[in-house]
């Protein structure tokens, strides 16, 4: 074997190998995502009314509509956890994920703005959080989705250029 084809050997293998670890980084990036949100969404529903009262109390959705939004939002939470794991769903799930990650930051800071008394129930009586500890969770959050949307996009990328 020549020294060419030994050094080319050797990049393709490195390059399989850092495709597989980034593919596993995703996946274990969806584990993680599906864990939290899967658990929040188990959470509202077991104390749904709690949720409700949550909504009524930020003033952020009228009263008439408290049943709707709370249901939209543990719907999205389940619909999306399971996109995670459809690969043809997984960057649509990621990026509306980034954009319900946001709002819940928007709703955090209006929390904190407003000095709304009563708990966010992200995580239903699991345990609540202050504005401020939800804030640094969705942002935490945030930063691992936007890895997550990197990884996927850089994986479609490079599939996209495979002559096959």
């Amino acid at each position: 074997m020549s020294v060419f084809s030994r050094r080319l050997a050797v990049v393709v293998n490195r390059n399989n190998s850092q495709r597989r670890w980034r593919i596993d980084s995703v996946l274990l990036g969806c584990i993680v995502l599906a864990i939290v949100f899967g658990t929040a969404a188990a959470a509202k529903i077991q104390g749904f009314n709690d949720f409700e009262s949550t909504l009524v109390a930020s003033l952020l959705v009228p009263q008439g509509w408290t049943r709707f939004g709370a249901v939209l939002i543990v719907t999205l939470e389940v619909v999306l956890t399971i996109g995670l794991f459809i690969p043809t769903l997984r960057k649509s799930s990621l990026q509306l994920f980034a954009a319900m990650v946001s709002v819940f930051i928007g709703y955090s800071l209006w929390r904190g703005l407003q000095q709304i008394p009563i708990p966010c129930h992200c995580f239903g009586a699991l345990f609540t959080m202050t504005p401020l500890q939800s804030i640094l969770l969705n942002l935490g959050l945030l930063s691992l989705i936007t890895y997550l949307l990197i990884c996927v996009e850089e994986h479609s990328c490079s599939q996209s250029k495979r002559p096959f």
